[in-house]
This record gives structure tokens, sequence and C-alpha cells, in this order.
């Protein structure tokens, strides 16, 4: 059987023991939890990216598709003014002119319109992407620094330990 003087410094290096050990599980947890963070945001910022270029995409192909919806219409429109009887020709102040040019005029402001709208919607998505990027910097940071205060609260816990042990040896000197 051992003194009291003796247990009592077995415990406190044991503490001391367990305490860097505990601490060097905390910085590890910390970090890949920092890790995480940081990677889930880039992958987050990433799809966002992806989301604006596929809704200006998506505004390309639709403005493609209204363009030649409207010279169907367009011409499905002067056929109709020919089967009527109204002449068709050069004078860009003839009815059908002023009408097929209306209509160019209409389709362009739409397609514009349809860029615009992709464009608000791509700055959005980019916008956020960016902010997503921050935020695992920023967690990324936190981590680091709770790591820091670990190890930190870790050698204070080791060296109290080891204080304690040196007084109990001492006393056994």
């Amino acid at each position: 059987m051992c003194d009291p003087a003796s247990a009592a410094a077995l415990l406190a290096l044991g503490g001391a023991s367990i305490n860097v050990v505990q601490t060097g599980l905390g910085i590890q947890a910390a970090r890949q939890q920092g890790k995480f963070a940081k990677d889930m945001a880039e992958y987050q910022s990433g799809l966002e990216r992806q989301r604006a270029g596929i809704a200006k995409k998506n505004a390309e192909v639709q403005a493609h598709r209204l363009a030649v919806q409207r010279r169907m219409e367009t011409a499905s429109g002067l056929t109709d003014f020919a089967a009527n009887g109204l002449l068709i020709d050069g004078d860009p102040n003839s009815a059908p002119n002023v009408w097929e040019q209306d209509m160019a005029a209409e389709t362009a402001w739409q397609i514009e319109e349809l860029r615009t709208q992709a464009e608000y919607e791509a700055w959005g998505h980019n916008a956020n992407a960016a902010m997503l990027t921050a935020q695992g910097r920023m967690a990324r940071k936190g981590a680091q620094l709770e790591m820091a205060g670990l190890a930190l609260s870790g050698l204070g816990g080791a060296a109290s330990s080891g204080a304690k042990a040196g007084e109990a040896l001492t006393m056994l000197a």
C-alpha cells in the first residue's frame, strides 16, 4: 500500500496527463469542426455560383424561344395581312410594316426584360455565394481561436496538476 502523499503525487501526475490528452482531443475536434464548416460553406458557395450561371443560361434559352415564337407570329400575321388584300411593300409606314416593327420592338423589349431579371437573379446568387464563403472563413477562424483557448486551458490545467504533484513529491522528501 502506498502512503497518501505518494498517492496524491500519482493522482496529480495522472491528472496532468489526462489534461494534456483532453486538450489534444479538444483541439483536434475544434480543427475538424472548423474545416468542415469552411468546406461546407465553400460547397454551398459553389452551388450558388452554378445557380447564377444557370439563371443566365436559362434567360438566353427563353429569349431564343421568344424570338422564334415571335418570328412565327409575325410571319403568320403578315400572311393574314396579305390574305386580306393589304399590300406588303417597302413603305415603312404601311400598316403591315408598322405592325411588324412594333412586334420586333416588343420582342426586343421582352428579351431585354428576361436578361435583366436573370442578371438580378444571378447577382443574388453571387452575393449569397460571397456571404457563404465569408461565413466559412469566419467559422474556420473561430475554430482556430477555440483551439488556442483549449491549448491554453489545457496547459494551465496540466501545470496546476504538475504543481500539485510537485508539492506531493516535496512532502515525501
